[in-house]
């Protein structure tokens, strides 16, 4: 899976670009339904974009909280802009191979048509992982690239389930959801509840 690694490709006018045509609202709303969130959950949102799942995800957490992150400070400004009147959410510039959090912070993390940006999947899957909690799910929707010049195969989709699986989650899962007008690939994983 090719990698796009030019993280100051995605400021100014390109960053508000894709926040407004490229981003499906639906897999951000479709994520939030697939975590099945209680209440009291600590989510990441790990390149978080313009921050429309963390957005989504805030009402349904009142005694929890929502954290993105993302590399370009572009997006991560556009997402507080957008949060501002949201207490339970923060957003920081980080990239998915060094997040900016203690061991086993989260409930929840979850990746959204971002992960073909990380620079190193293995440090991004280890990072998540040490993040999570024992029990802690993590989330990666990708495009299913159907007749269209962008998103993963079917074969690549397996591919970040065999790496999440290498990097320790169990449980590791490849599904196809249909979200708005696209279909999405669903990859899960669990990090152990003895880890």
């Amino acid at each position: 899976m090719a990698a796009d690694h030019d993280h100051g490709a995605w400021t100014g006018w390109k960053a508000r670009a894709y926040a407004l045509f490229h981003r499906n609202p639906a897999a951000s709303r479709g994520v939030v339904d697939w975590a099945q969130l209680q209440p009291d959950m600590q989510i990441l949102d790990i390149g978080c974009g313009s921050g429309a799942a963390v957005i989504a995800a805030a009402p349904l957490l009142s005694d929890g909280a929502a954290f993105g992150v993302d590399p370009s400070p572009d997006f991560v400004r556009m997402a507080g802009r957008r949060a501002r009147r949201l207490s339970n959410v923060a957003f920081e510039v980080a990239a998915a191979e060094q997040l900016p959090f203690p061991d086993q912070r989260f409930d929840v993390a979850w990746s959204v048509h971002a992960t073909h940006h990380w620079d190193d999947l293995t440090k991004g899957f280890i990072e998540t992982r040490r993040v999570l909690r024992p029990g802690g799910r993590f989330l990666i929707v990708e495009r299913h690239d159907g007749d269209r010049s962008w998103g993963i195969t079917s074969e690549q989709a397996q591919e970040l389930s065999n790496t999440m699986a290498d990097n320790g989650f169990v449980n590791a899962a490849v599904e196809e959801r249909k979200a708005g007008r696209s279909q999405e690939f669903l990859i899960s994983g669990e990090k152990s509840a003895d880890d």
